[in-house]
């Protein structure tokens, strides 16, 4: 039996070989154990696992029921498991905090690393929490179904971030929709949640200092604590994205003063005026309230398609359609010469360094960075989220890397589950579950659309990890339920590829009846 995702080394697997000892067998109760010394850090998982475990065993025991009485109710809800320090016996699970001191893992690998082995006891292993909670996973697939562990496993992630991003701002998600999404996450070992808290229909998350913004229906912070507190529990790190200064439609519908215009004296009603005080203001309100609200190191600050795409009009290309723009970014660097993507730019930087007085790390859509340009550089603490490249003429990943950005792999062409208003998500062909297991690579960013510039940067360039993005450009072409249903082959072919680990099968058809054993995280 094979995990989703497959397990870095398995060693002894069959059990053979002088020394080995034979499969764990559990216990008809099995205990969760940690040392005393570790109980402080360790209570939450081992009583995770204690209830997931109970859950496990109702499941069975109603599968059995259903079979031998069809009709009848189900069995009563099982004891509950304990989590006791001391001594563990045969059959016992026991939690370790201690050092893979021969692993010859990296200090990022280690964070989330862990060894399982096999004896009378099944004893995990891990530095962090975060590991010990993986090797819970992974035991817990290997009961599921059936498989009996044996020998040794010892497992990594190849890529520090493993993500999905959800689209709020369009399309509200309900927060139990939310929290299974991240239950589901933690079971795949997936670790980044990215929220598009805004676009032009709607602004998804309360806002205190600016209600006037928010979207009639929308998450509230007391939902959103209950979705943080899921999220610790399964590792899976938060993302907002307060997304300016373009897609701020439904920012400007309620404060019209603050949209940009452009030489023609044009209001372009989905542009926020980042030359006006009042909108660099607000913008600082809400990055400033919502990076106190998510207990994360990163903060989303959007940046996309603000300036004209390669197929956009001449004029809406010409370097002079936003002159106070540019008339601001003058005053500011007292350059004659500054433009307004140095103003673009520059507001972008005002936001980094705020949210770095706060201890956080900004983040933007790579659309409108330009290395080694003339003018204004993006500050390169900014970590970059490469989603395209419009053409040759502009820069590429490595070319964001050499100027010292981090890199996250977004790719628009193999990573996007669109809403779309004229068909549903392809099951097969680049964009889709298929093509992320079996076209897309972890180091292969996006170029041109159709893959004409695609650039496969080698291992010298580090690369965070990638995230797959669910957009709601047409919020009704799908329910949420839907959504569910459709992206979960998806996550799991994602989670095979960052985890890095030998791939189990050669193609996503093979891979995908590994699926209904593993199933979905326990409830």
């Amino acid at each position: 039996m094979q995990t989703v995702p497959a397990v870095q080394q398995w060693k002894d697997r069959d059990g053979r070989g002088p020394g080995v000892p034979g499969p764990w067998v559990p216990a008809s109760r099995p205990r969760v154990v940690v040392a005393a010394r570790d109980a402080p850090l360790l209570g939450e998982l081992a009583a995770l696992l204690s209830g997931e475990l109970a859950g496990e065993r109702a499941r069975e025991r109603a599968g059995e029921v259903a079979r031998e009485r069809a009709g009848e109710a189900g069995p009563a809800a099982p004891a509950r498991f304990q989590a006791p320090a001391g001594p563990a016996q045969p059959g016992d699970i026991e939690l370790r905090l201690e050092p893979l001191v021969d692993a010859g893992l990296t200090a990022g690998q280690l964070a989330e690393a862990y060894r399982l082995t096999a004896g009378p006891v099944l004893t995990i292993t891990a530095p962090a929490v975060a590991g010990l909670y993986y090797g819970t996973r992974t035991l817990l697939q290997l009961l599921r179904s059936g498989t009996a562990p044996t020998g040794t496993i010892t497992d990594w992630p190849a890529f520090e971030q493993r993500g999905v991003m959800v689209d709020v701002g369009r399309k509200y998600f309900s927060p139990e929709w939310l929290k299974r999404l991240i239950e589901n996450m933690g079971w795949l070992k997936l670790n980044h949640l990215h929220l598009h808290l805004n676009d032009n229909v709607g602004v998804g998350l309360e806002c205190a200092s600016h209600p006037e913004i928010v979207s009639e229906k929308h998450l509230s912070y007391a939902d959103l604590d209950g979705i943080l507190a899921v999220a610790a529990t399964h590792h899976v790190t938060v993302v907002p994205e307060f997304d300016t200064p373009s897609h701020a439609a439904a920012i400007l519908a309620r404060r019209p003063e603050l949209a940009i215009t452009d030489r023609h004296g044009t209001v372009e009603k989905d542009k926020l005026n980042v030359a006006n005080a009042a909108a660099r203001t607000l913008a600082a309100d809400v990055v400033l309230e919502w990076a106190d609200r998510f207990p994360g190191p990163y903060f989303h600050l959007g940046g996309d398609e603000f300036f004209a795409a390669p197929w956009e009009p001449a004029g809406h290309q010409d370097p002079l359609r936003y002159p106070g723009l540019a008339a601001w970014a003058r005053a500011e660097t007292g350059n004659p010469g500054s433009t307004a993507v140095d103003g673009y730019t520059l507001y972008l930087n005002q936001l980094s360094a705020l949210l770095r007085s706060t201890g956080k790390r900004a983040r933007v859509w790579n659309d409108h960075v330009h290395p080694g340009a003339r003018g204004v550089p993006l500050d390169p603490d900014v970590d970059l989220e490469c989603w395209i490249r419009w053409n040759a003429g502009f820069p590429g990943a490595r070319d964001f890397h050499r100027a010292g950005h981090r890199l996250v792999n977004r790719n628009g062409d193999h990573l996007y589950f669109v809403l779309s208003s004229d068909s549903v998500p392809p099951t097969t062909g680049r964009k889709s579950a298929e093509g992320v297991y079996e076209l897309w690579r972890p180091r292969l960013f996006m170029g041109a659309a159709g893959g004409l510039l695609d650039d496969e940067l080698d291992a010298s360039v580090p690369v965070a990890g990638a995230v797959m993005s669910i957009w709601c450009d047409y919020p009704d072409a799908l329910t949420e339920a839907e959504v569910a249903d459709q992206t979960l082959d998806w996550f799991r072919s994602l989670s095979q590829q960052l985890w890095g680990s030998p791939k189990p099968c050669g193609t996503f058809a093979e891979f995908s009846t590994l699926f209904p054993a593993v199933g979905t995280a326990p409830r």
